[in-house]
């Protein structure tokens, strides 16, 4: 995810992964999501990328790492570990971008689940 990320980041016009991550949501946004049923390579390729993105911008702030959440809720089974709050805490920044992708868009940016988790770090 981190090296994935990096690529994104270096592909954008973005400088950072926040800003690489806004620019991917806003073009999305203007371009259409593609659908889950009918676009399926295209569709999780794009929870991928904005998951990736998102657990970069978090651990440029916040520090952290991905890791394999077997137990945990949600989908997908990486979760991204950081501080928040002075603690220890597990995101899940690729149920996020799921989520977002499918509501297309509905107020569900990754963007904010990062500007939450850095504003409280």
């Amino acid at each position: 995810m981190q090296e994935l990320a990096r690529e994104l980041v270096e592909g954008s016009a973005a400088p950072e992964p926040l800003r690489a991550l806004e620019l991917l949501e806003l073009e999305m946004a203007r371009s259409g999501f593609p659908e889950e049923e009918e676009e399926v390579a295209a569709f999780w390729t794009a929870v991928l990328e904005l998951g990736a993105l998102a657990g970069a911008a978090v651990g440029a702030s916040n520090g952290g790492a991905w890791f394999h959440d077997a137990t945990g809720q949600g989908t997908l089974p990486l979760k991204y570990r950081c501080f928040f709050r002075g603690e220890m805490a597990a995101a899940n920044p690729l149920g996020k971008a799921l989520k977002f992708v499918r509501e297309k868009g509905g107020g569900e940016e990754p963007s904010a689940l990062v500007r939450v988790l850095v504003s409280s770090s």
